[in-house]
Formats: C-alpha cells, sequence, structure tokens
C-alpha cells in the first residue's frame, strides 16, 4: 500500500507546478490515511485469518487424537470381550444374566449345554433354573439369593444339585453378584454356573474311603464309632432303645494266612465280609443293623452293631446266625475253606456312655468265648472286666519281672527204672514282690499271649544250664545229670532260637547232650514244618528233644515219624487213670510200644504212687517223673534229694 501511494503522489504533482496547496495537501494526507488505514485492516484482517488457521489446526489434531484413543478403547474393549469369552470357554461355565426390572433370566449356550440342552430348548425365565433345582437345596438356593439382593453378604456363592435332562442331578457350583445403581437400587444380577460333578464324586470317594475298610468294603472303626455314638444317644434319651454289639474273630485265621498265603486270606475276608452283610440283611425280624452297621476293624476282627433289640436275647439269637452264615465252606479257588468264629456281645444294659467302653467290653466277652472253645459266644458280664483288668495288671507286673529277672527254678527229679537219678525238669516260679510264689499257671498263659514268653524263655534256658552245669562241676554223682527245660510255640518258631540255644550253652559251659528241650505235641504240630527244620538244626548240635503231653494233640503218625525226636513223654491223664481204667492202661500200653518201635525213649509224667510206678516200670517206661519220686524243689535242695537217691530206687521196686 506505501507504493500505491508514492505512484498517486507522483502523478498530482505533475499536474501541479510548484508547491502543492494547502487543499491538495490535505487531499494528499486523507489519501494517505485512507491507505495506511486500509493497510492496517488488511493487517488486522490477515492476522485474524492466521490466527483462525492455527486454532482450527489445534482443533483437529485435537479430535483427531481423541478418535485413536476412542478407537484404542474400542480395541482394548474388544480384546478385553475376547479375553473374557476365552476365559469363560475354558472355565467351561455356564453364564447367566438377571434383569430384575424385567425378571427376564439371559441363559448362555454353555449354560443350557451343561444340563443337556440346545440353546433354543430353555427360555429366559427365572423358573427355567429354580424348578430344576433338587428340592433339598431349592430352600437354601432362594434364602442366600435373598440374602444378597438384601446387600447381607457381598457375594453370591453356593453349591447345589440341579437336574439334567437325563434326570440325573449334576452338582453345581454357582456364583454370582448383584449390580445396583446409584440411589443402591438392584439392577440385575449376573454370575456364573460351574460343574463340580467330578469333584463332589472324588470327595465322596474320600469320605468314602475314610470311614470304610479298603478291603472288604464295610464300615472301619472311625464309621463304625459314629454310629455307635448315635446308638448311645438313642438309648440315652430312651433306654427302651437297646442294641448290641456283637465282635467277631475268625478262629485260626493266622494258620490260614501262614499257610496258603496272605492272597487266599485277603479272599477269605471279602468274603466272610459278604455272609455277615448278608446275614445283617435277614435278621430284620429281630433287630435293625443297617449296612454301615457292619464293620471290620482290623485284621480277621468284625462287628455287628444291633439295634432296636427287644431284649438281649435278641443278640443271641442273631449271634447263632452268624454261627450258621460261616459253618458253611468257602470256596476260594483251589480251595475249600471253613472259618468259624467266636463272638462276644455286649448289650446297652451295661449303662455305657463312651462307644470306646463298648467295645472293649464285648472284645473282653470275646476273649472269653476264645477261652471257652472254638464257634462260642460269650456275652460279658462285669466280672469279666474285672478279669480282664486283673490280666492287664498281670501282663504289666509281668514286664517288669522279666526285667529284673524276678524269677527262680524249682526242679523235679526224672528217674530211670531202676530209681536212678537221670534228669531233673526245670519250673519256673515268680517271685511277686507282694503275692510271693506265683505258680506257672498264672502266668504263662499271659507270657505266650503277649509273646513275653520269648524273653522270660531265655531267662529260663539260661538260668537251668547255668545251674545244671554247677552241679555237673561240684557234685560228682550229678556229673551226668541232664535238664529238661520247656520251650512254648513261639520261641520254638523264632528264627532266633537255635542261636539262642548255641550261644547259652557256649556261655555257660553246659555240653548239649545235656540238655533236653520240651516242647507239646499241640505247640509242635501248630507249624509241623517249620518245627521239623528247628528240630532237624537243633538235633545237630547234639541236643536232645522230646515231646511233652503226649496223646493230648492232634499229631498224625507221619509227621510223627518226621520228627527228629529223642523221647515222648506221656501225658500225667492217662498215668492218673491207669490203675483203675482199662482203655488208659492201654493208651499207655500203647504209646510206649509206638515209642520203643520208633527208637525213641518214654518218660511217664506224673506217677503219684507206688502202684503207678511199679505198672510203668513193668510196662516198660523207660523213665518216671512224678511226685512219688519228688515234688519240683529249691536249686538248695536238689543236693538233699542226692543223698537219698537209694531211697528213689526203692520207691520204684516197692510193688
Amino acid at each position: 500500500m506505501p507504493n500505491l501511494h508514492r505512484l498517486l503522489e507522483r502523478q498530482l504533482r505533475k499536474h501541479v507546478r510548484g508547491e502543492p496547496g494547502p487543499e491538495l495537501q490535505r487531499l494528499l494526507q486523507a489519501v494517505s490515511e485512507a491507505y495506511e488505514q486500509q493497510d492496517q485492516e488488511r493487517q488486522f484482517v490477515g492476522r485474524a485469518m492466521e490466527l483462525s488457521s492455527h486454532e482450527l489446526l489445534e482443533h483437529n489434531r485435537a479430535l483427531a487424537a481423541a478418535q485413536e484413543r476412542l478407537l484404542a478403547e474400542v480395541e482394548q474393549r474388544k480384546r478385553t470381550e475376547y479375553r473374557y469369552s476365552l476365559a469363560a470357554q475354558g472355565a467351561n461355565d455356564g453364564l447367566w444374566d438377571w434383569d430384575l426390572e424385567t425378571g427376564g433370566v439371559y441363559y448362555s449356550p454353555r449354560w443350557k449345554a451343561m444340563l443337556g440342552y440346545d440353546d433354543a430348548e430353555i427360555g429366559d425365565g427365572l423358573a427355567e433354573w429354580l424348578d430344576r433345582v433338587h428340592p433339598d437345596d431349592l430352600p437354601r438356593l432362594r434364602a442366600d439369593i435373598d440374602a444378597h439382593l438384601r446387600r447381607e453378604n457381598q457375594n453370591l456363592s453356593l453349591e447345589f444339585r440341579i437336574r439334567h435332562r437325563d434326570g440325573q442331578y449334576r452338582w453345581v457350583l454357582c456364583r454370582g453378584i448383584a449390580v445396583k445403581d446409584p440411589e443402591r437400587a438392584t439392577l440385575r444380577a449376573a454370575g456364573s454356573l460351574t460343574n463340580i460333578s467330578d469333584r463332589k464324586l472324588a470327595e465322596e470317594q474320600l469320605r468314602f474311603e475314610a470311614m470304610h475298610d479298603s478291603l472288604t468294603g464295610l464300615a472301619n472303626r472311625s464309621l463304625l464309632t459314629d454310629r455307635l455314638t448315635h446308638s448311645l444317644a438313642r438309648n440315652g434319651r430312651d433306654p427302651a432303645n437297646r442294641f448290641a454289639l456283637l465282635f467277631i474273630d475268625l478262629d485260626e485265621f493266622k494258620v490260614i494266612n501262614d499257610s496258603l498265603g496272605h492272597q487266599v486270606g485277603d479272599k477269605l475276608l471279602i468274603e466272610v465280609a459278604r455272609r455277615l452283610s448278608a446275614c445283617a440283611r435277614k435278621v430284620d425280624t429281630i433287630a435293625r443293623i443297617p449296612g454301615d452297621h457292619v464293620a471290620r476293624i482290623g485284621g480277621d476282627e468284625f462287628v455287628m452293631l444291633l439295634e432296636d433289640l427287644a431284649s438281649p436275647e435278641d443278640a443271641l439269637r442273631v449271634a447263632e446266625r452268624v454261627h450258621s452264615a460261616l459253618s458253611e465252606p468257602f470256596s476260594l479257588g483251589a480251595h475249600d475253606l471253613v472259618a468259624r468264629g467266636s463272638v462276644g456281645i455286649a448289650t446297652s444294659d451295661g449303662g455305657y456312655t463312651r462307644p470306646e467302653n463298648v467295645l472293649r467290653d464285648a472284645d473282653t466277652a470275646l476273649y472269653q468265648a476264645k477261652q471257652s472253645g472254638k464257634s462260642c459266644t460269650c456275652i460279658f458280664d462285669p466280672q469279666m472286666h474285672q478279669r480282664a483288668m486283673a490280666r492287664w495288671s498281670t501282663e504289666t507286673e509281668l514286664r517288669r519281672a522279666i526285667e529284673r529277672d524276678d524269677f527262680e527254678l524249682h526242679y523235679q527229679p526224672i528217674v530211670n527204672g531202676a530209681g536212678r537219678l537221670e534228669a531233673l525238669e526245670a519250673l519256673v516260679r515268680w517271685r511277686h514282690p507282694t503275692r510271693g510264689q506265683v505258680m506257672p499257671d498264672a502266668f504263662i498263659s499271659i507270657a505266650e499271649e503277649t509273646g513275653l514268653i520269648v524273653p522270660l524263655g531265655k531267662l529260663v534256658l539260661a538260668s537251668a544250664c547255668r545251674q545244671v552245669r554247677r552241679w555237673q562241676l561240684e557234685i560228682p554223682s550229678l556229673a551226668h545229670i541232664a535238664v529238661g527245660v520247656n520251650v512254648s510255640h513261639r520261641q520254638f518258631v523264632s528264627p532266633a532260637i537255635v542261636d539262642d540255644v548255641e550261644r547259652i550253652l557256649e556261655e555257660t559251659g553246659l555240653g548239649p547232650q545235656s540238655l533236653r528241650l520240651e516242647v507239646t505235641e499241640t505247640a509242635a504240630m501248630q507249624s509241623a514244618v517249620k518245627t521239623i527244620e528247628t528240630m532237624a538244626r537243633l538235633r545237630a548240635m547234639g541236643v536232645l528233644i522230646h515231646m511233652d503231653d503226649f496223646g493230648t494233640g492232634y499229631s498224625s503218625l507221619s509227621q510223627l515219624q518226621r520228627m527228629p525226636l529223642d523221647a515222648l513223654k506221656i501225658d500225667r491223664e492217662f498215668v492218673k487213670e491207669m490203675n483203675h481204667d482199662e482203655t488208659s492202661r492201654s493208651i499207655v500200653d500203647s504209646i510206649i510200644a509206638l515209642a520203643h518201635t520208633m527208637s525213641l525213649r518214654v518218660i511217664a509224667e506224673g506217677v503219684e504212687t507206688v502202684e503207678q510206678a511199679a505198672r510203668l516200670a513193668g510196662a516198660g517206661c523207660d523213665y518216671l517223673q512224678g511226685y512219688h519220686f519228688g515234688r519240683p524243689m529249691p536249686a538248695a535242695e536238689v543236693a538233699l534229694l542226692v543223698e537219698r537217691r537209694e531211697g528213689l530206687g526203692a520207691r520204684v521196686r516197692a510193688v
């Protein structure tokens, strides 16, 4: 614009010579100012246009950025929804969405498929869900949903059963949460349904295994204790709710296990369990015995819990049926077995409050039944408990006595047919601190049952060998003397028996030919193969083996012939009756003849009269033993006996 102004001024000056007048100057000034104003306006418009373009550019940039953010958010949501979809598919859960305003419920295809339905086969009503819930679980489900909608719990989570299309119920886990508006009004609830049937099945299996015997499937001790506690509670509320506990133990099961193997033994236990369960179902007219009231609580021990008994005698009738059920042979592959059992019974008349006391007393009655013989039944009475406590006290004291060696040996003479002292039998006595001298009948059976007979037997053997060796060295007339020591079945089948005997002989210096180990006929037959093997090893050492109480057991001649014996000892009962009972005399004569045929010596026990001594000597009996020749005596009295040894001979020759 300034260039245009100067051009106009030059043109005006060409037409006007000299200096322009005032009016022309004003005109030029006005033109100049007009053009300057126009230039300013143009500059202002230019700047305004420049400013608007910048703002527009910035705005466009902001819009572009917002669009990018929106697209990113959309993409993120798509990824989130995709991940959620994958997670839902991976979790294999069915989804549900309940609109509380309309009452409609959205069920995902997976929700419907979990129940065996296609997508179009289930509508959108709440009844599609609730009508399929197990009747026992529906009240709890409704209560939990209502509590959650009232905001009493933060989340909805519970397990229940729901009906499948096949009519069976499936266990599911329902989880959900309610959605609320700003005014805290509940608008909708949504969540998932998870099939947990496999987990429930596994849990149920674990619970079953924890409460049942793995071999037979019967209830175990834990479940039995629970059921017995329930029976005690019923009886406590009303004594008319009588119950009884039958404790059943198989007779001679250990023999079956040892001889035929544990596999056969396990098969037998399974079959016994089946018969007892069947027996329980057949006695419903006498007593109520649910399936979980028959238990195996260990080894060959079974228990039956009877409820709703009219009288204690009903328990005896059930026991009779148990015996009958077990009396039929069991066919187990190549083996036909008979497994009889003994039964001990404890009834609610005992006023019990603790289940373990019922089991204890039934076990005590079972012990008494076994003492009475095989296949017996015994009902508990308080005297049994007193005897059991006395037996337990004896066992405890016996253990301490073995540790302190509170025993002494008495010796009973054994003479030959001419009355010469040939040997002594060592018989143990217990020096009790308060009861004085305790005879073996009071503690040997307990020692046998508890296994204490093994350490006790070692003490007796070592003491007898030590004492006899001392007599051999100190008393010339006893240099030939031998000693007989009783050995229990537990000792004889012990793997250490031969080593123990060898060690004791070496420590005491007694020659093996001076030791006679006596094992009863019954004990020898319990494990005949093992017994013969042990006898052979002992005989190889030079130790003599005598069979005690011969005639009272069940040995066969073939087994007897295979045993490396040196002598048979005739049981005292036959000797006692021989003078006035022809049968007993014939048995004694037969035993003597049999022994001599097998090149064995014969020892008669229980000789108490001169007539018995003369009769046995005349029949060819090799050795005699009994009160007629001397009672068992302490070691100090044996020397006095030796001084009277001529008198022993006279006692044999007296008749």
